[in-house]
């Protein structure tokens, strides 16, 4: 079972995204709506200062509450940052589920994380396969040149 520490630890790891990317007020909504995040803790956020404040404040709040929680969060990142979402499935897809098993939120969230990475696998190696051509047509291009007249 995944617990308060197992969500700590990975937020941690990937608080410089979060920080970087995430807008508080895109994901506090659904998450207030949830019963995750109180109206205290809110206006406790909302009123830390600056964005990158606003998500640290936010992130010490989320780490003490547990895997619920935490559940939740992904599914706002669904619709908010997904690519965040698929940082914490790629990382640690076993972290992140209970004892209930995956939500069905987290299972298509980590099947889209697979999506995006094989999406990004085949990009690699069309650019590859472009390198490549490129290369030999330049390697070509210089045996011409080279070829006496």
């Amino acid at each position: 079972m995944a617990g308060k520490n197992t969500v700590a630890r990975l937020l941690g790891q990937h608080k410089a995204a979060i920080l970087r990317d995430l807008d508080v007020n895109r994901v506090l909504p659904r998450l207030i709506k949830n019963e995750v995040i109180t109206q205290s803790e809110e206006r406790q956020i909302l009123e830390s200062g600056g964005r990158k404040v606003q998500c640290e404040v936010f992130l010490d709040i989320l780490s003490k509450k547990g895997v619920g929680a935490f559940h939740e969060f992904c599914a706002s990142l669904e619709e908010s940052s997904p690519h965040l979402l698929t940082g914490f499935l790629l990382e640690n897809p076993e972290a992140i589920s209970d004892e209930k098993g995956p939500t069905k939120a987290l299972q298509l969230g980590f099947e889209l994380a697979l999506k995006e990475r094989d999406h990004a696998l085949r990009q690699l190696q069309q650019v590859k396969t472009e390198r490549d051509s490129a290369l030999a047509s330049l390697d070509n291009l210089e045996g011409k040149n080279k070829t006496p007249r």
